[in-house]
This record gives C-alpha cells, structure tokens and sequence, in this order.
C-alpha cells in the first residue's frame, strides 16, 4: 500500500468533483468509485492509463492558457525528439528613489475652556470663552518606483538562443511611499531561473496534442498498475510540475503582492481570488450502469468541462483586477497564479489517484485473504514448508541450549539464536 496516499482528502476531493461530473454526462451514465464497481485486474491498467492522459491533458490546457500555443506546442514535441525541453520562469525587480516631499498632517483636535469672573461677576454668572487647538505635525514622506518584469519561456538543450517566448507580459510598476530614507526592495532582485524538465511530457503527446501514455505491461520490471517505470516517470513529472509551479505562485504572494501595502495609492483588491479553484479532470471513475471505464467521449467531455471551469475563473479575474498595461498587480498577475496554482492541484490529483488504485489493490487482497500478510507471515510460511523437504532425523531444530555447571544440575541459563520481527 502506498504510504502517504491520504484517503480521506482524497475522497473529500473526489466527493465535490463527482456531483460535478455528474452534471456533464447524461442521465444513463452512472459514474462512481472504481472501487464500487466489481471490475477485472486489467481494468486497473486502463484506468491508470486514462486517469495519467487526462492529468497530461489537463497540463497542457492550463499551459495553453499561460501561451503555450499549438504552433509552440508542435515545436516542443519535435524538440524532445532529439533534445531536453525546458520551461524557465525568470523575474526582475527594481526599486529606484524618486523624492522626498514633507507634507502637513492634521492630528487631534484640543478644545480649553477658561472662564473670568469680577466682583459683581461673584453674584453673577462670570464669563467663558473656549479655544480650539490643532495639532498640525510635518512629515517627510520618501517616494520610490517598484518595477517587476518576469517572462516564461521554452528551450531546447542547454542553450536559450532559440528559446520560444510563451508569457512576458509589460513591466508593471507601482510607486511606493516610505517615512524612512531606507528602500523598501532592495535595489536590484533577480528571482530565477525556475527551471521545469518537460522532455516527458512532451514525449507522451501523440499527434493531435492528446496523450498517449500507457504502461508495459509486459515490461519486467511492471508490478502492478501503480509499481511500473512508466507511472514511476508520471509521477516523476507531476511531483516536479507541482514544485515548479508552487515556486512560481510563492513568488507573487510573496514578492509582488506585499507591496500594495506600501504603494502611494492604495488599492482594495481582492487577493484570494486569483487563488480560486478550478475543476480537476483527473478521476478514477467506472460506469456503474455498464460495469466499465468511461468512453472515450466521456472522458473528453469531461476535459471540455475542465477548460470551461478554468475559462470561467479566469474570466471572473477580469472584474477584480485591474486591467490596465503597466500595473504592478494587474488581470494578467491574478491570471498567472491562478493557473500556476491550478496546474498544482492537477499535478497531486495525477499522483493521488494513481496512489489510490495502489490502496485500492491492496485493500481487496487483504479482503480476499482475510488479514494483512506481514514480513513475519511469510517468513513463518516459509520455515513450516521448508521443515518439509528435510527427513524428521535431519530437519533443522532451533539453536536454544540450557546452560549448566554439569551433568544433573539446574540449567543457569540458555543460549539461543532469536528472530526478531520482521528481522
């Protein structure tokens, strides 16, 4: 069983991501758990392969959204022929002094009542006048530019010479406002190059740009549909996307976004949603109605839903965000992290659901058996056949002696060779 497959996060996940694949097929469609469907073993090999296509589909549609065009696309296929592919995200920012102004600032106001009283005035009421005070400081206020540029783009080999540019968006700046002469960014920061390997990717996209991953079965080296060299290289890639892109939405929360707080003209923009949720396309579903996998047609309305969900988050960005060229924190930033954000969602669904057809094995073998074979059950059935093949005179006995003074005293002690668990 795999040890960190989390199975209650990922029927959480699961759960909300069905009642919307329900709403996509038509009502004789009956998906549900793979593991609720009485299936054969080679079924697990078909969905492992369909669940790994649809997490590679599911990459490239979000990669088309950050510019991954299909001519683009066509040209890193033909380089992964020969060639490593790469995709590097590079970023750069300045923060440069523009003046010192001092301004005035009104602080509270003070209100003193005093009061004059004469000999007559002693029978009288004596007179009050009130006096308004304010409190007027001076302030000298430091103005700074804060530019940020950042670009991602694709290469072949260790050379960028002809390296394909997918997404550079206009430098974005921002004028911040400090009461101290010390800068709020340093000077100068280069952040980079996040470097993702994608030669794997690239090599299991068949000619229309689908994937075309599937496990050996024959391979020697082919366990099971979760323990083979090619869901091994899967998860490989996903793990490493997951990285990638979790370095790349870290560097705007942390980075780039901040600095609204400093900024001369304050904007109140809603942050958290260009961290929104999109569907995740990748399922391990059978049909129940049918006893089988999804169709083809199944899956890819599955995956046109996938691309309206994102499409539809992306566009909802549009009336949050800023729209203008040349903002620090504009549509296109919000666009950026919410797709970085999402490939990594796709990336741990890929591996978690390879994970579970794993769990999923494993639970039905110890089902069919009746208890969870350890390494002390096999090493026991081992040693009772083993005793079989020796004539009772010569079967090995265990090695356990009594310890004494001599011949017709109590043993003292024993000395014996033990095996511990698991040992």
């Amino acid at each position: 069983m795999v040890s960190n497959f989390n199975d209650r996060q990922f029927r959480a996940r699961f759960d909300k991501a069905l009642a919307e694949v329900k709403t996509v097929l038509d009502n004789t469609k009956s998906p549900v758990l793979a593991e609720d469907v009485q299936h054969a073993y080679t079924d697990k090999y078909v969905l492992t392969d369909s669940m790994t296509n649809s997490a590679l589909a599911a990459l490239i549609s979000t990669l088309s959204r950050l510019g991954l065009t299909p001519e683009a696309l066509e040209k890193l296929k033909v380089w992964s022929k020969d060639r490593s592919v790469t995709l590097r995200f590079t970023a750069e920012q300045r923060c440069t002094f523009l003046c010192e102004t001092v301004r005035t600032v009104e602080g509270d106001t003070i209100e003193t009542t005093s009061s004059t009283t004469s000999r007559i005035g002693q029978l009288l009421h004596g007179k009050e006048s009130t006096t308004s005070t304010t409190i007027k400081t001076k302030v000298k206020e430091y103005s700074w530019r804060f530019t940020n540029s950042y670009k991602l783009v694709a290469f072949q080999g260790n050379t960028t010479e002809d390296a394909v540019t997918l997404y550079a968006p206009p430098q974005g700046v921002l004028e911040l406002v400090t009461r101290t002469e010390q800068p709020p960014r340093p000077e100068v920061v280069a952040t980079g190059p996040m470097d993702l390997n994608a030669t794997w990717l690239m090599q299991q996209l068949g000619e229309g740009g689908e994937g075309a991953f599937g496990v050996v079965r024959t391979d020697p080296k082919c366990f099971t549909p979760r323990r083979n060299p090619q869901v091994e290289a899967a998860v490989d890639l996903l793990q490493r996307v997951q990285q990638w892109s979790e370095r790349v939405t870290s560097f705007f929360s942390r980075s780039v976004f901040p600095a609204l707080q400093q900024a001369k003209e304050r904007q109140e923009i809603d942050l958290e949603a260009a961290r929104g949720a999109a569907f995740v396309p990748v399922l391990p579903l059978f049909d129940e109605a049918s006893s089988t996998h999804l169709t083809l047609d199944d899956v890819s309305a599955i995956a046109a839903h996938h691309a309206s969900s994102l499409d539809a988050k992306l566009e909802g960005l549009r009336a949050i965000f800023p729209s203008e060229e040349g903002s620090l924190v504009s549509v296109r930033e919000a666009c950026l992290c919410l797709l970085s954000s999402h490939l990594v969602r796709v990336a741990q669904a890929g591996v978690e659901c390879v994970d579970y057809v794993e769990s999923m094995l494993a639970k039905q073998v110890v089902a069919a058996i009746g208890k969870a074979v350890t390494l002390d059950d096999m090493t026991k059935f081992m040693a009772h056949h083993t005793r079989k093949l020796y004539a009772p005179s010569y079967a090995p006995r265990p090695f356990c002696y009594d310890i004494r003074r001599a011949p017709g005293y109590s043993p003292e002690g024993s000395l014996t060779i033990e095996t511990t668990p698991g040992g």
